[in-house]
C-alpha cells in the first residue's frame, strides 16, 4: 500500500514513519506505561491491543484484531486514533454495527478526549445518509453499512466522504462487516415498490400522439411483474428466504424491454432507482451465469410483500477494493474474529477471507483471550439425555422435552434466566408450555431487540426471558439479574441463500457453518461471561456436544468456550446452585 502521508521515496517515508512513531506510537505507549494516573484499571490486554493499533498505524498498515469481552477495545482503539487525528488534522472514521452502540462509541470517545487532553476534535454520529463534511478534523461514528454507501458516492458539494481529510478506518465488531457490506450492495424491489414506479411512469408519460402506445408498453411491464410474482409465490412461506427459481418464469428481456422504452419517454422525475430498474430485471434473467446472487424474502403472510433482492457474489472483492486498497489503514476489531484452532493466520482466515483483508501491508494481531476468568463460579451444563435438535423426527417429543429440562433448570436458578433459540418456532411453543406450568415467561418476537425498558423489567422482576435473532449480539443484562443461561441448540445458520452459495464454494460444508456457528454462540456466552461475574450456570441443551456424541466439532466448540469445570448431570447442577447461588 502507498505511504498514506505523502511521498513515496524510501527515505522520505523512513522519515515520515519515524515522525508518525513519535507522534502516535510513543505517546501511546507512554499512556499505558501507568493508566490508573487516568483512574483506567491497568489491563494488559488492552494496552498490548492499543499498541498494537499504532504500531499498525506507523506502519501505515491494515490491522485485525480480536479482542475479548472485557479488554476495552473501544478506549484501546480511540487513544492511538486521537494522537493521529492531533499529529493530521484529519478525521477519524469509526464504522460499527448497531446505532446503539454507536450512541456508546459517543460518550467512549468523549472520555478518551478529556483522559489524552486532545479535545479539539468534534465527536459526530452520524444517523442520515446525508454526510456534512464541513468543518475540520472530526471523530465520525457511523454504522458499517452506511460507511460502505458513503464510499460507493462521490464527495460532492460538500457532502460524502473527503478520503484525503481521513486519516484512519477503525471497524468495531468487524464479524458484522461481510453482512453490513452486502446489504450495501444490496439492490432490494418490493411489489409495492414496482408497482409504485409503474404509477409515477403512468403519471409522468408526456401527452401526445404516442402516449397510447407507451401505456400499452406499460400493460406489458404490470403483466410481466402480475405473472412474475404469482409464479414464485407459490408455496412461499412468511419468514422466507430463498432462490429464485432456476426457470424462465417470464420473458425477462421483454419485460426489461419494454419498461426501458417508457422510461425514455419520461423527463419528470422518477422514484429513485427506477433508471437502474430495467438492468435490475435483466440480471433476474441471467444471475445463473452472472457475478450477482438473486434471492427472493418473504417477510408476512400479505402477498405483497414480496421481494427480488440481487448482491454481488464476491463481496470480498467489493470490500477489498473500497477499503483496503485506498490509501488509509484500517483497523478490524471485534471479540469473535478468531475460530477453531491452529495457526494465527488459520484462526483469522474465515474472516479475513469474507471480507478481502490483504496478505500485504496488514498485521493479525494476537488474540486477546476475554478477561473473564475460569475462577469455578460458572459451571458449564451440557446434558445427554435430551433428543438431537437435528433429528426431530417427531418435533413435539423434542419440545416437550427441552421445556421440561428448561422449567427444572429456572426452578434450580429461581428464575434469573435468559433462554436463547435458534428457531423462532420452537420459543414460541416452549413459551406456551413453560407458560402452562406455571411459569412467567417474557417473550420477544423475532426481530425485535432487547430494550433497556425491558431490562430492567428482567432485572427487578428476576424472571424468564426467551428470545432469539438478534438477542445473541449486544444484550447487556446486570450481573445480578442473571444467575443462568440457557442456549437451546448450537446455533448454525438456518438455510439462507448467501450461506447456501457460500457453502457451494467449498469441500464441506463445516468450512462455512462451522465458524459462522461458533462466533454467535461466542457472541451469545461472551455476553454472560464477565470478569466480575457472579456465580452463574451456563447450559447448552445439545446433546450433539454432550459426552454421548462423538462428533468432529465437539472440541472446536468447547475450545471456544472459557469455562472448565463442565457436568452432564442436574442434580450436579442443583448441588452447584445450593453451594455458589445465593437466592
Amino acid at each position: 500500500m502507498r505511504d498514506i502521508y505523502g511521498d513515496e521515496q524510501h527515505e522520505k517515508a523512513g522519515s515520515r514513519r519515524r515522525e508518525i512513531e513519535q507522534a502516535v506510537l510513543i505517546p501511546t505507549i507512554s499512556f499505558f506505561d501507568d493508566p490508573e494516573q487516568f483512574g483506567l484499571e491497568d489491563r494488559q490486554g488492552q494496552a498490548m491491543l492499543s499498541i498494537d493499533i499504532a504500531e499498525a498505524i506507523s506502519k501505515s498498515h491494515h490491522i485485525m484484531a480480536e479482542a475479548g469481552v472485557g479488554i476495552g477495545k473501544s478506549f484501546a482503539y480511540l487513544i492511538p486514533a486521537l494522537f493521529a487525528v492531533q499529529k493530521f488534522d484529519k478525521s477519524v472514521v469509526i464504522a460499527t454495527a448497531t446505532m446503539a452502540l454507536g450512541e456508546q462509541l459517543v460518550r467512549d470517545s468523549e472520555q478518551v478526549k478529556l483522559l489524552t487532553g486532545i479535545l479539539a476534535p468534534k465527536v459526530v454520529l452520524e444517523r442520515g445518509p446525508v454526510l456534512d463534511i464541513a468543518g475540520g478534523a472530526r471523530i465520525i461514528i457511523m454504522n458499517q453499512e452506511r460507511l460502505i454507501r458513503h464510499l460507493l458516492q462521490k464527495p460532492s458539494q460538500g457532502q460524502g466522504l473527503k478520503k484525503d481529510a481521513t486519516i484512519l478506518y477503525i471497524i468495531d465488531e468487524a464479524h458484522r462487516l461481510e453482512g453490513q457490506g452486502r446489504a450495501a450492495f444490496t439492490t432490494k424491489w418490493t411489489v409495492e415498490g414496482l408497482i409504485s414506479v409503474e404509477r409515477a411512469l403512468q403519471q409522468a408519460i408526456p401527452k401526445g400522439p404516442n402516449r397510447k402506445n407507451h401505456i400499452e408498453n406499460l400493460r406489458k411491464v404490470r403483466e410481466y411483474r402480475i405473472q412474475f410474482f404469482s409464479e414464485v409465490g407459490q408455496g412461499f412461506q412468511a419468514s422466507q428466504r430463498g432462490w429464485l427459481p432456476n426457470k424462465h418464469i417470464v420473458n425477462y428481456n421483454e419485460w426489461a424491454k419494454e419498461l426501458a422504452k417508457v422510461i425514455q419517454t419520461c423527463s419528470s422525475s422518477l422514484p429513485q432507482g427506477t433508471l437502474e430498474l430495467p438492468q435490475f430485471i435483466r440480471r433476474l434473467w441471467q444471475y445463473a451465469n452472472s457475478s450477482y446472487l438473486v434471492w427472493l424474502e418473504k417477510q408476512s403472510p400479505e402477498s405483497s410483500d414480496f421481494s427480488i433482492c440481487t448482491a454481488p457474489k464476491k463481496i470480498d472483492n467489493e470490500l477489498e477494493k473500497l477499503l483496503f486498497s485506498q490509501s488509509i489503514p484500517v483497523v478490524l476489531t471485534s471479540d469473535t474474529l478468531c475460530n477453531g484452532r491452529g495457526t494465527k493466520q488459520y484462526r483469522y482466515r474465515y474472516y479475513a477471507e469474507a471480507v478481502g483483508f490483504p496478505e500485504d501491508n496488514s498485521e493479525l494481531s494476537d488474540a486477546l483471550p476475554p478477561t473473564f476468568k475460569d475462577n469455578g463460579k460458572t459451571l458449564l451444563y451440557i446434558p445427554n439425555d435430551l433428543p438431537r435438535p437435528d433429528e426431530k423426527h417427531n418435533r413435539t417429543i423434542y419440545i416437550a422435552a427441552i421445556a421440561d429440562r428448561m422449567a427444572e433448570l429456572i426452578a434450580c436458578s429461581k428464575g434469573r434466566t435468559l433462554v436463547l433459540f435458534n428457531v423462532t418456532a420452537d420459543m414460541q411453543d416452549v413459551h406456551t408450555l413453560l407458560m402452562n406450568k406455571g411459569l412467567l415467561c417474557g417473550l420477544l418476537r423475532e426481530g425485535e431487540p432487547i430494550s433497556q425498558s425491558v431490562i430492567d423489567e428482567f432485572a427487578e422482576s428476576k424472571g424468564v426471558l426467551l428470545a432469539t435473532s438478534d438477542d445473541w449480539e449486544g444484550t447487556q443484562i446486570p450481573n445480578s439479574a442473571l444467575s443462568s443461561l440457557i442456549i437451546v441448540e448450537l446455533p448454525f445458520p438456518s438455510f439462507d441463500p448467501i450461506i447456501d452459495y457460500k457453502i457451494s464454494q467449498v469441500l464441506d460444508p463445516m468450512e462455512v457453518l462451522l465458524p459462522e456457528m461458533l462466533t454467535k454462540l461466542r457472541q451469545g456466552v461472551g455476553r454472560f461471561l464477565r470478569a466480575d461475574k457472579n456465580a452463574s450456570v451456563l447450559s447448552i441443551l445439545d446433546v450433539r456436544i454432550s459426552d454421548a456424541y462423538a462428533l468432529a466439532y465437539k472440541e472446536d466448540v468447547l475450545m471456544a468456550l472459557p469455562i472448565r469445570n463442565s457436568v452432564s448431570s442436574l442434580l450436579e447442577v442443583e448441588a452447584f446452585i445450593d453451594k455458589k447461588i445465593k437466592a
